[in-house]
C-alpha cells in the first residue's frame, strides 16, 4: 500500500505522490535554508534540482514513497513527506516549507495519511524521530496519538566538527 499511487483531499489540501520531476527550485532553496531546516539531518548539505531529484529517486528504490502536499484550489506545494518502510513499520520525514509553517499544513495532512496506512494490515508502527528542540513537531506527534518511546544520541561524525544530537523517538501503533 505504502507504494501505491496516493491522492487524498480535504477541503484544503490535495496529498498526491511527489515525483523527482515535481522538485523545483523552489524546494531546493527550502532545502538549503539553514535556519528553516535547522532540525533536519539535511541542513549540512549543499542541495541541487539534481540531488533533491535523486534523493527521491533513491527513496524510491529503497521502498520508499515521497508524497506532495498540495493546495487543493491554487495547486502549489505546501511541503513534503517522506515515508520509509522499516521491517513491519514506517518511518516518517516532513517539510513544510516555510512560508506554510505554522499554518495547521501537518495537523491538516497527517490525518489523511495515518487513516491510509492503518488500512494496510501488514504494518504494526508508526515512527517519527525528530531533534528533541523541534517542540512543534513534537505536538504534532502527540496530537495524532504517537507517544514518546524515548530519546537517543546520535553521533554526527560527517559534520564539520563531529557533534552529537540528541533525537526523541515517537510511536504510534497501527492497530
Amino acid at each position: 500500500m505504502i507504494r501505491a499511487e496516493w491522492n487524498l483531499t480535504n477541503e484544503n489540501i490535495q496529498i498526491r505522490n511527489f515525483y523527482p520531476c515535481d522538485v523545483t527550485s523552489h524546494h531546493v532553496d527550502v532545502l538549503n535554508n539553514r535556519n528553516h531546516m535547522k532540525y533536519s539531518r539535511q541542513r549540512l548539505k549543499t542541495h541541487t534540482l539534481s540531488t533533491a531529484r535523486i534523493y527521491f529517486d533513491e527513496l524510491q528504490s529503497n521502498g520508499g514513497i515521497a508524497l506532495g502536499i498540495f493546495d487543493l484550489n491554487q495547486h502549489f506545494c505546501k511541503g513534503t513527506v517522506t515515508i520509509l518502510p522499516v521491517g513491519e513499520s514506517v518511518s516518517f520525514g516532513f517539510l513544510v516549507y516555510p512560508e506554510f509553517a505554522n499554518s495547521g499544513v501537518l495537523s491538516g495532512s497527517l490525518p489523511l495519511i495515518l487513516s491510509k496506512l492503518s488500512e494496510d494490515e501488514s504494518l504494526d508502527w508508526m515512527h517519527i524521530g525528530t531533534h528533541i528542540d523541534n517542540i512543534p513537531m513534537r505536538r504534532v506527534a502527540m496530537k495524532h496519538g504517537f507517544k514518546p518511546v524515548g530519546i537517543e544520541l546520535i553521533e554526527k561524525f560527517n559534520s564539520t566538527p563531529p557533534r552529537n544530537i540528541n533525537e526523541i523517538h515517537f510511536l504510534r501503533s497501527c492497530s
